[in-house]
């Protein structure tokens, strides 16, 4: 459908998604990963690569991010803690 005279058409929905320096509590990280001061910090940071509403990878913020990506937002150390929706 054409949108009404005077609007603009809706932007096309982003699939994929990368957030970059997010900080994650280490028990939500696959084996691997480490934090500089674990029991002060017990988080580390890392670039997450979402494919619709789902966390596709994970990897070290140091790393090169994946190529592809509709949209990039740097959370500069915001914590995201995977799972933890609506719990209330």
């Amino acid at each position: 459908a054409e949108p009404a005279r005077g609007l603009a058409a809706p932007p096309p929905p982003i699939t994929a998604m990368l957030l970059r320096r997010a900080r994650v509590p280490l028990a939500c990280l696959p084996a691997g990963f480490s934090a500089a001061d674990p029991v002060n910090e017990p988080w580390a940071e890392v670039d997450l690569a979402l494919d619709t509403a789902r966390i596709v990878s994970v990897a070290p913020s140091a790393s090169a991010p994946p190529a592809s990506a509709d949209e990039t937002v740097d959370l500069a150390g915001a914590l995201v803690w995977p799972g933890l929706l609506d719990c209330h």
